[in-house]
This record gives C-alpha cells, sequence and structure tokens, in this order.
C-alpha cells in the first residue's frame, strides 16, 4: 500500500487513549470530540456526519508505522455541500493512524478508496447515499435503535 505523501500530524498521547478503546475489527462510532484528539479537522469540521473507528493490526502495513502495534483507522462521513450532477449527498474517507516505529510521533494518513476494499478494510464508498451508509453501519449505530 503506497500512503500519500503528506501525513496527518497526530498527538500519539491521545491516539494511544483512543487506540485503548478501540479493538481490532470492531467498528465503533466516535464522537466529534474524540475524533479530534486525534486530528482536529474530523470533528470540528461544518459537514461531520458520522465518525467511526476500527482498530487495524500492522503486520502487512509500511515501515511508516511500527509494526507489531495496533492501528486506528477512522471512516470520516461527511455531507457533500456542493454536490455535482448525480453525486450522492455523502462523501466518505478512511485515515489510517499508527505511531512511528521509535513510539514518539503519530501519524495519519487518507487511505481512501473509491469502493469498499477487503484488503484495505474500507467500510464505506468514498461517494456514498445516506441508505447505503445505513445498511454499512454497525446495528448498535444505526439510526433508530438504542444503542445506551
Amino acid at each position: 500500500m503506497a500512503l500519500k505523501p503528506r501525513p496527518i500530524v497526530a498527538d500519539a498521547d491521545s491516539f494511544r487513549l483512543l487506540r485503548d478503546d478501540v479493538g481490532i475489527g470492531e467498528v465503533r462510532e466516535l464522537s466529534p470530540e474524540d475524533a479530534s484528539l486525534i486530528a482536529r479537522h474530523l470533528g470540528s469540521h461544518a459537514e461531520t456526519f458520522y465518525l467511526a473507528a476500527s482498530g487495524v493490526a500492522l503486520d502487512t502495513y509500511p515501515s511508516t508505522f511500527r509494526k507489531g502495534q495496533q492501528a486506528i483507522a477512522i471512516e470520516w462521513v461527511r455531507r457533500e455541500p456542493h454536490p455535482q450532477e448525480n453525486e450522492p449527498e455523502l462523501n466518505t474517507n478512511r485515515f489510517l493512524f499508527g505511531l512511528t516505529p521509535d513510539e514518539k510521533h503519530c501519524f495519519g494518513y487518507d487511505v481512501t478508496e473509491k469502493r469498499p476494499n477487503v484488503s484495505k478494510e474500507q467500510v464505506f464508498n468514498h461517494w456514498t447515499t445516506l441508505e447505503e451508509l445505513t445498511e454499512r453501519l454497525p446495528p448498535a449505530s444505526r439510526p433508530g435503535t438504542d444503542s445506551e
């Protein structure tokens, strides 16, 4: 997997706190406040609609990250304020955050694919509708369900 050249610099201590709450293979809804601990723009962006995180094993990812430690994938769903003709109302980006090999820094990279890709474990299409989003959400996060 080729990572895009400009990383998002994240707070390593905040990453560790969130990492401890997110299990590998689980998809968990994130509050804007929790997402903002890692990347401020995710939680504070005016068009943010939904945020989810999942833990990712780093055995197969590039040497940018410390191997053998969990990374966090964040799915950021936001409303498209200016959709093109026939473009759905939502956009999703997937970011992968992990610690550097020396564990002093945390970086995130946009690893979004246009369509879900099993090998990259992306949950949502980049261009998606509310209906598609709802079908792919974890059951506890679907509208009309009590998650508490």
